[in-house]
């Protein structure tokens, strides 16, 4: 992991301003969780949300890998093209992390961890466009990593995988901001509502331990009906509900109503 890449620390800043500030802005404050190439369920998903300019549309990173090949680069374009509007926030996830590694210093993790499809279709989109590696990257360095704000009230913090609860929101490194676990799910006790994806919630017990080391993978696979869920008292809302499982989906919330969508 490049920890030591300046743009992997400058992208902790989010979005600023008061239009982004205060969700009392928007009608609606719709989160999505981790797409991971799946653009099919996505658009399902997308379609069922009607959304205008007066709703702000979060995105929690995973927007690539582990998705069928060709799928990984229509989400990739799709998301490009998204943010370009100003009511759309896209988060970095670590999966761009990877990607971006994989591209600036030869990392191979990208590619062991389902990175393979979206290196594909990108030699794929270099055929008709040979400058999109370029806008690729570009894109994925300027993801912001969190982005804070009121919403009916209450401060939210809008990140890929969540805190280290034993250091201030104001001092997080990008390191927890993409990939802590365990020790965030257990212990994280703070006023501010934290909103992430990264972990599929199949793979979860309730205590917060991840089930992937003491349950078999096919059993994993016949998990259905997977919600996003609220833990540690309403303080954690888990929005990944599995996208590239078989019988998982994509997931949005309006974070105002409380009001759920799911990809078919």
């Amino acid at each position: 992991m490049a920890e030591n890449n300046s743009n992997y620390e400058d992208n902790l800043k989010s979005k600023k301003g008061p239009k982004y500030s205060d969700g009392a802005n928007f009608n609606r404050v719709l989160v999505i969780g981790d797409i991971h190439g799946q653009y099919k369920k996505f658009i399902s998903l997308y379609k069922k949300l009607n959304v205008t300019d007066d709703d702000l549309l979060i995105f929690l990173g995973d927007y690539i890998d582990r998705g069928p090949e060709g799928e990984c680069g229509y989400v990739l374009e799709w998301i490009m093209k998204a943010v370009q509007k100003d009511n759309v926030i896209a988060l970095r996830g670590n999966h761009e992390q990877m990607m971006i590694d994989f591209f600036d210093d030869s990392d191979l993790n990208w590619l062991f961890n389902g990175g393979q499809a979206t290196a594909t279709d990108i030699k794929t989109m270099m055929k008709d466009e040979p400058n999109i590696m370029a806008q690729i990257m570009e894109f994925a360095n300027n993801l912001p990593l969190y982005h804070r704000m009121s919403i009916n009230g209450k401060d939210y913090y809008f990140c890929h995988a969540g805190v280290d609860p034993k250091v201030s929101l104001n001092n997080q490194t990008s390191m927890s901001l993409l990939w802590i676990r365990e020790e965030f799910f257990k212990h994280y006790d703070d006023e501010t509502i934290i909103v992430v994806g990264h972990t599929p919630l199949v793979l979860l017990k309730p205590e917060g331990s991840l089930e992937t080391w003491q349950k078999e993978y096919s059993e994993i696979l016949k998990v259905k009906n997977v919600k996003p869920q609220w833990r540690r008292n309403g303080k954690i809302l888990m929005m990944d509900t599995g996208s590239y499982f078989v019988n998982g989906c994509i997931s949005c919330m309006d974070i105002k109503s409380g009001q759920l969508w799911q990809s078919d």
